[in-house]
């Protein structure tokens, strides 16, 4: 029962936090009602190469993917309707761009970098236009970078830029607000991982989760163009963007290899290793490529849904043999991971049919991933936490049944058999050890005297006493009944004189506050350097032996008084 409330214990706290959050900036408004923006739909006059396409509405314009080289022209009249500090806002993807107002050039991007062949990026362009631009010509030419990255042309717009920005923030603050929650929540995760992963290697997890959870925050930033509120430079955009994006599968995939590798038949383990090295192998190429400029990010991304396809399919497929195996036991991971395929599914279909068909607006669509990542890393911290738990269970009920197996349950000293392992380690190392029996006197008479509850006390009082003087020195054992043993083991720092003495002391002490004990105790020592024993059972017979003349004298000694 505690495991299972272990398992829900992280989302019992997080997502109450997150939903309260979440109305809390739901209450905040939205934009300024004041602020106008103009969106340039109709109508365009669309030239791509030889191809022209006239009276154009971008919201629902089509066309087949352009190479590289190619060149996408158009222009149309802005509208009449005067704005302060206008903001032109383009959406353009891989390409160098220039952009007039009446034949005057007002905005130039990316030419050097293409002609050197390097990266360019996508994303939205903010640029400032005339005063007057009202009833102007606006003419956007973009020389395409990469082959087959667009259908489409997103439409313009005409904002002011003294709100465009806070109007961007609010509008967006819940993605913006859960990103950046998953980045902060990363990175502390990733410094307490890497604290712990000296100490223990299955923190290597939470590695994973933390970095998985950077990776996806940078990611979902740049994908909504959030990180124009950053940096101005799309090339950083991009490089973040597919860099995080190629990198999180393998995170995530990680994130399984020990439950991959740990049970199941020889081809779950082998392709799992096969998929891992593809995932490695992938990030190595790829990032070779882009930054050798043989090949950029975006060239990789149809290779990285095919190996993220291969990847879920296999997870699905561990899942599926773990329930099998009646192994499974991580309904959170499962519930968290079907959110995510949801999202990403919808996300996926939704991005296709904008792409290649009509039947979502060019500008109609914004995507929800965001919500089934962040449910997604909570699963997967959710799952850490409840295997933190588990094996911290597991391990403090394993010394609990150990404890029980080598230790006396009245005295909570070492018993019999955790002696005789001490006496067998001793004799395959051949270390020095001075080896004390002792027999409790008396105790048969407290038992039937004073009950056998008052024996009890007797019996662990003179246990406290051999704690008291032999502590750190070695082990201390009760071996049954009324006899104990003492294997010191630190020989350097025992001065058995003096402990003996000592010990004598302390029973004097515990007769002083129980004057009806009298309690006494016969002792038998024996050195290991003494070599009359073959082995460490021999000399506990002869520490034994010499422990009953002892007693014998003591007996004699009171009989004559």
């Amino acid at each position: 029962m505690k495991k299972k409330l272990a398992n829900f214990l992280p989302f019992t706290v997080i997502i109450p936090i997150i939903i309260i959050m979440y109305f809390l900036y739901g209450t905040l408004g939205g934009p300024n009602p004041d602020s106008v923006t103009l969106t340039l739909n109709k109508p365009w006059t669309v030239y791509i190469n030889d191809t022209v396409y006239e009276d154009a509405d971008l919201q629902v314009l089509k066309f087949a993917m352009p190479q590289r080289g190619d060149t996408v022209y158009f222009y149309t009249y802005m509208p009449e309707t005067p704005i302060d500090s206008p903001l032109l806002k383009f959406f353009a993807t891989h390409g160098s761009l220039e952009v007039a107002v009446d034949g005057t050039e007002i905005y130039r991007y990316g030419h050097d970098f293409y002609e050197q062949g390097r990266t360019l990026g996508y994303g939205d362009h903010l640029i400032p236009l005339p005063d007057d631009y009202m009833g102007k010509l606006l003419e956007i030419r973009l020389t395409v970078s990469e082959s087959n990255s667009f259908s489409f042309l997103e439409s313009p717009t005409i904002a002011s830029q003294n709100t465009y920005y806070r109007d961007t923030t609010i509008t967006y603050r819940a993605i913006l607000a859960s990103n950046l929650f998953l980045y902060v929540f990363g990175l502390f995760l990733l410094l307490v991982s890497i604290f712990f992963l000296f100490k223990n290697s299955s923190f290597y997890k939470l590695t994973c989760v933390a970095m998985f959870s950077i990776c996806i925050s940078t990611w979902s930033i740049c994908n909504y163009d959030l990180i124009n509120l950053f940096t101005y430079d799309l090339r950083i955009k991009t490089l973040n963007e597919f860099g995080s994006l190629y990198i999180a599968p393998l995170l995530i995939f990680t994130y399984f290899a020990q439950d991959a590798l740990s049970r199941g038949n020889k081809f779950r383990k082998i392709a799992y290793i096969v998929i891992e090295a593809a995932f490695i192998l992938f990030v190595l190429v790829t990032f070779t490529l882009q930054f050798t400029h043989i090949m950029h990010f975006p060239g990789a991304l149809t290779y990285c849904h095919i190996l993220v396809a291969i990847g879920l399919v296999y997870l699905v497929y561990m899942f599926v043999d773990d329930f099998r195996l009646k192994a499974f036991k991580r309904s959170i991971l499962l519930t968290g991971l079907m959110a995510m395929l949801v999202f990403v599914t919808a996300d996926l279909v939704i991005y296709n049919l904008q792409r290649y068909t009509n039947f979502v607006s060019n500008d109609g669509y914004t995507s929800s991933i965001y919500i089934g990542t962040l449910l997604f890393v909570l699963a997967l911290f959710g799952d850490f936490c409840s295997g933190v738990y588990n094996t911290l269970y597991d391990t403090a009920a394993k010394e609990t049944l150990e404890k029980l197996a080598y230790a006396d349950y009245l005295t909570g000293l070492a018993n019999r058999r955790q002696c005789e392992l001490l006496f067998d380690e001793l004799d395959e190392t051949h270390e020095p050890y001075i080896l004390i029996n002792f027999d409790l006197n008396d105790l048969k008479r407290i038992n039937d005297s004073l009950g056998h509850i008052e024996g009890d006390r007797y019996i662990k009082a003179f246990s406290q006493v051999l704690q008291t003087t032999f502590k750190d020195l070695g082990l201390i054992a009760r071996m049954g009944g009324d006899e104990f043993a003492v294997v010191i083991t630190d020989v350097e720092h025992a001065d058995i004189s003096e402990l003996i003495t000592n010990f004598f002391s302390y029973m004097e002490e515990v007769n002083h506050h129980n004057s009806h004990w009298n309690m006494s105790a016969a002792h038998g020592v024996y050195y290991s350097h003494e070599e009359y024993a073959a082995s460490t059972r021999d000399a506990f017979r002869i520490a034994d032996a010499r422990m009953y003349d002892n007693k014998t004298e003591m007996k004699s000694n009171k009989q004559r008084i």
